[in-house]
């Protein structure tokens, strides 16, 4: 099962991005606005199961780790769409 699941998440999020960010046809701001829109679509499916741990009210902690795990992946796809808009994507 934990094949499957890897399987299609690469398929749907390391695949389209590491294509986009090696093109050299594409301008920073389309990359930039790819990994803002893949990085925001994983946020908010982990809000998603946020909000329904919330509501189901199963425990305090495994609901505050879902808003800290939240609250790292926003700033993570923010910083990492600053620090690679501002160096255009090239990897070292």
């Amino acid at each position: 099962m934990d094949f499957l699941v890897e399987l299609i998440i690469e398929l749907l999020f390391e695949v389209p991005i590491e294509a986009a960010m090696e093109s050299k046809k594409l301008k920073t701001g389309v990359k930039t606005g790819i990994f803002c829109v893949l990085g925001g679509v994983i946020t908010l499916f982990i809000v998603v199961l946020t909000v329904q741990k919330w509501i189901a009210n199963d425990d305090f902690t495994g609901t505050f780790f879902m808003t800290l795990i939240t609250a790292v992946m926003l700033f993570g796809v923010v910083f990492g769409a600053i620090h690679g808009h501002k160096h255009k994507w090239k990897s070292k």
